[in-house]
């Protein structure tokens, strides 16, 4: 497996290639050294390992390669001229997501000016009575124009083309109201089952009286639809670090796992009843799997549980970690990209942690009662998932709950509950009384568990937050655990040692960077769409000019500002912040003068003295008198353009002003300015 990670990743980053006659070169030549083995040479075993390594190396890079569309003749993309509209033929190829003025799907095009060509893209259509009808399958002809996805605006922003590149999406389109036209069908008919099955569940949840805020959760739980929830409630779950139970995944397969054990254990008396018990239990797990809506998530949890069921079962001579093994290398023949995506990953090492931790953690405690015993049982397991994810957890979440034991002690049960009743609910709803108290049951379940979990966020203490470690970092703190481990396991020296390198080099790397903080003299001139935020970093201080609306828009700063924050300062709120009005003009930081125009202070200069200044930061203006505009041009003052300026306004501008003395954030991203260096200039 590793090998062939190894080759996915060269690919991915060195855009290197391996074609198929090699391949079958490398095979060709394995195949003629396996006839040759059973001589028992030495050197013909090493080299037919080498050949091997070699084999799935290059196995990774062709598969990497053949999972991006855009290395294909057919692809789209290629037939089309750039910045032009065109007539499409696509199919949407996923279920709908209502986002304000849009409906958003995955779709395939199938034609471009009506050549036949292929490619996954994004597709949002303007949110109307007829696109509010649009369903999987549905085949439509547009006319629109496709962008390539933008790189983020900001510096540590979160990735969303990369996130698309790795689902092999890279395109996008807005299609208006009247720019399309719906003239098919044509789904696939086992996932229009899932579809349908999905919408029937969501409509019988919606009539169940439950409360919004429940009936979300409910959705999230049974179907895997998060839509709905709260980003508060998510937060909420976030900082008790019970997130994973409203992610449709493992633990809810594994729920469902248990509930069909418990069933269809008297299977196991009849004549073959092993074989019978595996496939409804199979069977029962791929159902949950095809109703939560065949998500990647749910996917692969699904095929990791059916290797582990069936090696259990079958009684094979294989151990848990090559059921593992197994189901992880046969999704990432599947899809290559999976090796990217956080969800993967995290759910591997939270199976692997459970598997190699929880029985040593277990031990360390006997308790000769069953209801203390099932507690420490229930809170091993969290431990051992707790460890084996912690350092990819830090990584990309940069937070620790320090609650998670207590808070997963009470939400898995009620979780467990909550999804083996409303199965039973969603089953039963055809009857009544029994499915309106089955309804009311699990209204009040959601209910507790939401409380207990808001209850858990306050209290002291709840979240360490602001921790900022790099991907080497992650790594390091991975052969900390495992080396603390093995010590502990092996009674070893050697791993003793090892684990004292490995703290060594884990502190010397956090010291490094935190110096590394401590010399940043920066200025950032984000760019947001219509808002204006900037920060002076200098070191772990932050200084913050937004307007209040900007400040007052967690969802905008969560995304877009407290990455940059984080990564350079180490912490997320500024230890000053400066409202900008109509009176703000010209501030001073590390012995640059920036002046802040708008279109009101812009008619107040026009009348008095132009103020002496480095930078002039123009925002919310739809008009700027041309003799400012001149004075600008003839004092080589530099012009950063806001989000906010008008277009007319930015279009003018920018043939005006010299290209070298014009910054636009819009077009361009966000601005960072090294003022160190800005000074010796």
């Amino acid at each position: 497996m590793i090998p062939l990670v190894a080759g996915i990743l060269f690919a991915h980053f060195f855009n290197a290639g391996f074609s198929l006659w090699m391949i079958g070169l490398l095979t060709t030549l394995l195949i003629l050294i396996a006839l040759q083995l059973k001589s028992g040479n030495p050197v013909l075993k090493q080299f037919f390992g080498l050949l091997m390594t070699l084999l799935f190396f290059g196995v990774g890079i062709y598969l990497e390669k053949s999972a991006d569309s855009r290395n294909y003749p057919d692809y789209f993309a290629h037939q089309l001229q750039p910045d032009s509209t065109h007539f499409f033929q696509v199919r949407l190829t996923d279920y709908p997501q209502k986002s304000g003025n849009w409906v958003k799907f995955q779709a395939q095009v199938i034609a471009a000016d009506q050549q036949a060509t292929f490619g996954k893209v994004q597709l949002y259509i303007e949110r109307d009575s007829l696109s509010e009808k649009l369903k999987y399958g549905d085949v439509l002809h547009t006319t629109c124009r496709f962008f390539e996805i933008n790189a983020p605006s900001n510096p540590s922003e979160f990735d969303y083309r990369n996130y698309l590149r790795h689902q092999d999406i890279h395109h996008q389109a807005f299609v208006y109201s009247g720019h399309w036209i719906s003239i098919d069908s044509d789904p696939n008919l086992l996932l229009s089952l899932v579809y349908q099955t999905r919408a029937a569940c969501n409509e019988i949840i919606e009539n169940s009286g439950m409360k919004p805020e429940n009936m979300a959760v409910a959705k999230a739980l049974l179907l895997g639809d998060k839509e709905m929830i709260s980003d508060e409630l998510m937060l909420t779950y976030s900082a008790s670090g019970t997130l994973h139970v409203l992610a449709v995944s493992g633990l809810h397969v594994g729920i469902v796992m248990l509930m069909l054990s418990f069933i269809l254990k008297p299977l196991k008396r009849m004549p073959g009843g092993k074989l019978l018990f595996l496939f409804f239990a199979l069977a029962g797990i791929w159902f949950y799997t095809l109703l939560t809506g065949f998500s990647p998530s749910i996917l692969r949890a699904a095929v990791m549980f059916s290797f582990v069921l069936i090696g259990n079962e079958l009684q094979r001579d294989t151990s848990v970690y090559q059921s593992l093994l197994v189901s992880a290398v046969i999704l990432i023949l599947l899809d290559p990209h999976i090796i990217f995506q956080i969800g993967f990953l995290l759910s591997y090492l939270a199976v692997f942690g459970i598997v190699f931790f929880h029985p040593k953690i277990y031990a360390l405690f006997f308790f000769k009662y069953k209801i203390p015993d099932k507690i420490w049982q229930l809170a091993s397991v969290s431990v051992a998932a707790q460890l084996a994810t912690l350092p990819l957890s830090i990584y990309c979440f940069h937070q620790f709950p320090n609650y998670f034991l207590f808070a997963n002690l009470i939400v898995i049960p009620v979780s467990f509950v909550i999804l083996v009743l409303g199965i039973i609910a969603l089953f039963l709803h055809a009857v009544p009384y029994i499915s309106d108290f089955l309804f009311y049951v699990l209204d009040q379940l959601i209910t507790l568990m939401n409380e207990g979990v808001r209850q858990i966020e306050k209290l002291p203490y709840a979240i360490l937050d602001g921790l900022v470690i790099q991907w080497y970092d992650a790594l390091i703190l991975f052969a900390v655990i495992f080396s603390i481990a093995f010590t502990l396991i092996k009674k070893s020296k050697s791993f003793f040692y090892l684990s004292l390198t490995c703290i060594s080099v884990f502190l010397i790397s956090l010291l490094v960077q935190k110096s590394v903080r401590h010399q940043t003299n920066s200025a950032i001139f984000y760019s947001v769409k219509d808002e204006v935020i900037i920060d002076f970093i200098q070191g772990e201080h932050i200084t913050c000019f937004a307007t209040p609306e900007m400040i007052s828009n967690t969802q905008k700063m969560r995304y877009h500002i407290y990455p940059n924050r984080l990564e350079k300062s180490g912490g997320t709120t500024p230890q000053q912040t400066y409202l900008l009005a109509d009176s703000t003009r010209v501030i001073s930081k590390s012995g640059q003068t920036i002046l802040f125009l708008n279109q009101a202070i812009a008619d107040t200069i026009y009348t008095t003295r132009f103020p002496v200044t480095d930078v002039v930061y123009l925002y919310d203006s739809k008009f700027i008198n041309r003799q400012i505009i001149d004075f600008i041009s003839a004092e080589k003052i530099p012009l950063i353009l806001g989000c906010n300026v008008s277009r007319s306004l930015r279009k003018y501008l920018i043939k005006r002003l010299r290209p070298d003395l014009l910054y636009d954030l819009t077009q361009n991203g966000a601005l960072v300015i090294n003022l160190e260096q800005f000074n010796g200039n």
